[in-house]
């Protein structure tokens, strides 16, 4: 993938970045460049702290976010929630995705309602097929974010942005609100437990990185846990906790100029040569190999 920026200019804390890979385009409005990795890709699996709404203009694709899997058809569009291992399954040649990203930060300080509920059905059901003319407004309403927050020379440049997300925010919300299905709440014991360590895992997996550690949070021997998530997920609970030790190293040697050492206190582990091992045994390369390639 290609990088592309329009500005590369910092704004009042915030920053805008806009490029495209084959078939996306991404717009971040985020408090520190560094969320991101430059160059990222759907293409490669990453977890991002905020939210990203996408809408499907052409093409179908398939994705994952941590254990789920979604269809994503034209007209469809999909909110992503914070802290979720998001993996492109397989897509069409074709496929045609807009999509936006925002931080958490951002989207916290604007006036939204607290409907918790809504927001934990989205978590679990996060794709709804809608209209060609809702897209379309849809659409409209991000072009005119990013039209915008561009606009710096406006008094108003900030406050406007504001309210074009907080207007787009409460659109998709209300897409999201009057479809979801009834029975997506409805969940077995071991789904459950699955969700319960994957919320634990993108609080603590920086710090902790022993099945013992979430089986004893969870209230389960470490076995059965285990048992439980590679059932659910068709992987151990050793290997999701890797995972995401890997995609944060991989995020803190491409967005971050912290060393290695930095990186290995970062993410906890006793040296900097314990963590180039286990990030060459996951990776194939050394941190720094990553780094420059």
């Amino acid at each position: 993938m290609h990088w592309h920026s329009r500005n590369g200019r910092k704004s009042r804390g915030e920053e805008l970045t806009v490029f495209s890979d084959s078939f996306s385009t991404k717009n971040f409005v985020l408090k520190s460049s560094s969320e991101i990795i430059k160059g990222q890709s759907f293409e490669e699996p990453f977890f991002f702290s905020g939210f990203i709404f996408m809408v499907c203009l052409k093409g179908e694709a398939t994705i994952r976010q941590n254990h789920r899997e979604y269809t994503l058809k034209p007209n469809s569009i999909h909110l992503y929630t914070p802290g979720q291992i998001f993996t492109l399954v397989k897509r069409t040649d074709d496929l045609s995705l807009e999509s936006l990203f925002l931080s958490t930060d951002y989207v916290i300080k604007l006036p939204l309602p607290k409907d918790f509920k809504l927001l934990k059905r989205i978590r679990t059901d996060p794709v709804r097929t809608v209209s060609a003319e809702a897209v379309r407004d849809l659409i409209d309403l991000r072009t005119l974010v990013t039209k915008s927050h561009n606009a710096e020379n406006n008094h108003f440049h900030e406050k406007r942005t504001e309210a074009l997300i907080y207007a787009l925010i409460m659109d998709i919300m209300s897409h999201f609100s009057v479809s979801v299905p009834p029975t997506v709440t409805d969940k077995s014991r071991k789904e459950a437990i699955t969700d319960d360590f994957f919320k634990l895992l993108f609080e603590s997996f920086q710090k902790e990185r022993q099945v013992t550690f979430f089986a004893d949070k969870l209230c389960l021997s470490p076995k059965y846990l285990s048992m439980t998530i590679k059932e659910v997920t068709g992987h151990p609970a050793s290997s999701w906790i890797n995972e995401m030790v890997i995609l944060e190293a991989k995020r803190l040697l491409k967005a971050t100029e912290l060393t290695a050492l930095q990186i290995s206190e970062e993410l906890n582990f006793p040296n900097p040569s314990f963590f180039g091992r286990f990030f060459k045994q996951h990776t194939g390369m050394t941190p720094l190999q990553f780094r420059k390639s």
